[in-house]
């Protein structure tokens, strides 16, 4: 190839918005624990882990697998704006956010102020937030993922439910610290087929700093 045509190449990249010089994604399939992937059949997916046990990148990754396969409507519901915006959809330099890690080619437009990720494959993501149940009256979805749900209200869970009947059948993902709130607990009811995966924080410690980890270990020694 002359360095003309690779320069002309590299140009049309960028001008599509793919940075030529990126390193190539590595499929989360090849990198994820068998914890963090959805079990083939699998309707609804629960998630419960410590912090930093890989739930939320999981999660993002599981919501994003569904919106690739096109003229999909997906909502996301978390406690707050600030957790829908920064920890579910934009992220903060973590990688574990939806838009940190889809490939920026896939992404038509991002909305940020109403929290709505359009998809050039014509699929369509919407953030909620807890805060606010009543936004989720009248829209509907096939897919849902619920972010910290035990931190979640009760009533904008049942509000995010009663929207979720798009199709023939309607998938969701539920990720969560494991403590007994009264969320989680009513989650855990109403979906005794579920698969439940769990994990520790430990479990992705090849993915943290170590200070952080020992801190950790110091904190919950012999509890």
């Amino acid at each position: 190839m002359s360095p003309a045509t690779k320069a002309e190449i590299e140009e049309e990249l960028r001008r599509r918005g793919i940075n030529p010089h990126k390193p190539k994604r590595i499929p989360w399939e090849q990198t994820a624990r068998p914890e963090q992937l959805r079990p083939e059949g699998c309707i609804d997916f629960i998630l419960l882990g410590g912090r930093a046990g890989g739930k939320t990148r999981a999660a993002a990754e599981d919501t994003l697998r569904i919106a690739r396969q096109g003229n999909k409507v997906i909502h996301i519901l978390a406690p707050t704006y600030k957790d829908v915006k920064t920890t579910c959809i934009k992220g903060v330099g973590g990688g574990s956010s939806l838009l940190e890690i889809a490939d920026p080619a896939e992404i038509h437009a991002y909305n940020q102020t109403d929290l709505i990720v359009t998809f050039k494959n014509g699929s369509v993501i919407r953030g909620f937030t807890s805060e606010e149940p009543d936004r989720l009256n009248g829209v509907q979805c096939s897919h849902l993922w619920v972010d910290e749900f035990g931190l979640c209200s009760i009533e904008a869970i049942d509000m995010a439910l009663l929207g979720l009947r798009l199709g023939d059948q309607v998938t969701s993902t539920w990720s969560s610290t494991p403590k007994p709130r009264p969320a989680t607990k009513y989650v855990l009811g109403l979906y005794p087929d579920a698969h439940v995966s769990r994990m520790r924080t430990m479990d992705n410690a090849a993915n943290l700093a170590k200070n952080f980890l020992d801190t950790v270990i110091r904190q919950y020694e012999g509890t």
